[in-house]
This record gives structure tokens, sequence and C-alpha cells, in this order.
């Protein structure tokens, strides 16, 4: 799975964690992998804070797609 993913999509799976944050110019592609594509499910969940504000984190698939790249780099 992860190999399909372009440069941009790895590097903002690999600045994320299971933690709901705020993402700044990463946040578009991350609401991207929110949803699934062809054969990848989705990689991020998204809610909304209080304000209104898009929150994203890893879900469990995006964490082992993280744990494979950062295997990977090593």
């Amino acid at each position: 799975m992860a190999r399909g993913l372009s440069h941009g999509q790895k590097s903002t799976i690999r600045n994320m964690d299971a933690e709901f944050c705020m993402l700044g110019c990463s946040e578009a592609t991350a609401i991207r992998l929110s949803k699934p594509c062809g054969l990848r499910p989705a990689l991020t969940k998204i809610r909304k804070s209080e304000g209104g504000i898009s929150l994203l984190a890893l879900n469990d698939d995006g964490l082992a797609v993280q744990k494979h790249l950062a295997e990977s780099e090593a």
C-alpha cells in the first residue's frame, strides 16, 4: 500500500500520529487520505473541533503504513 503513495502523502503520514491535530499546509493531503481510493483504505480520520476546525489523525491503517515507511527508511 505504501508503494502507491505520492511523496507528499508519505511525508504527511510520516509527520502525523494517532492524536487529532490541526495540520496547516498538509491538511488537504490528509483529508484526501481520509477517503478510500481504489484498493487503498482510508489512512486518516477527521473530526471537527468545537470551533469548526478540521482535526486529523492517523487511523490504524495509517499507523501501519507509517510504521512500514519508518522501517523501510532504516
